[in-house]
């Protein structure tokens, strides 16, 4: 969200870094896969963010936006203000753990919500899969994969599809999953929008 909204535009590039890529090597963080020298574009850090939650796109966008991690941070936890979220905040865009970086299941549908009242943003989340654009270190793009929609079968949840959402895991929080879907009316056939939050 915060990212998107502070874009100028989807297809500013950024240089993908060493500083970027080898710590979070080093913290078996999940990426993307973007290289050392690799341009690319707002749009594909996006996906790459949200589908296979890559860490150096979240560094990437956060330098983009911000010109740091820590400030982006801050930029965070503006939002979480202009959201009215009582008891969420952030320390870094990656997700990695912070004993100051929490939220509740609630903020996260809240957010969630937020998150699919814009189009381009409610589409990433329900993406399956995603070929960013050609560059020379990957000539034929890098094919990305929601790690939430390669998990579905449907039929978790009798009367409703799973539309789109987001995973997440480290060490600590464990399995976790902000989801939407649209809830099937068989009496009228209508179909109307619901948020969660599993964890």
């Amino acid at each position: 969200i915060v990212a998107y909204e502070n874009l100028n535009s989807l297809d500013d590039t950024f240089e993908m870094t060493l500083d970027i890529t080898d710590p979070l090597y080093v913290e078996n963080a999940s990426v993307a896969g973007f290289l050392n020298g690799e341009q690319v574009t707002a749009r594909d850090l996006i996906y790459g963010l949200i589908l296979p939650s890559g860490a150096d796109c979240a560094c990437a966008l956060a330098i983009m936006c911000a010109g740091g991690e820590e400030a982006f941070a801050e930029m965070m936890n503006e939002k979480v203000g202009e959201l009215g979220l009582e008891n969420t905040h952030f320390t870094n865009p990656t997700g990695l753990h912070d004993a100051e970086q929490y939220s509740t299941c609630h903020d996260i549908a809240l957010i969630l919500e937020y998150a699919c009242r814009d189009e381009f943003m409610k589409t990433v989340l329900s993406t399956y899969e995603y070929t960013t654009a050609k560059t020379l270190q990957h000539p034929e793009g890098i094919t990305l994969h929601s790690t939430m929609q390669t998990r579905l079968y449907g039929d978790e949840a009798g009367g409703m599809f799973i539309v789109g959402g987001k995973t997440g895991y480290t060490t600590e929080a464990k399995n976790c999953l902000a989801s939407f879907a649209v809830k099937y009316d068989s009496d009228t056939e209508s179909e109307s929008a619901v948020y969660g939050k599993d964890a």
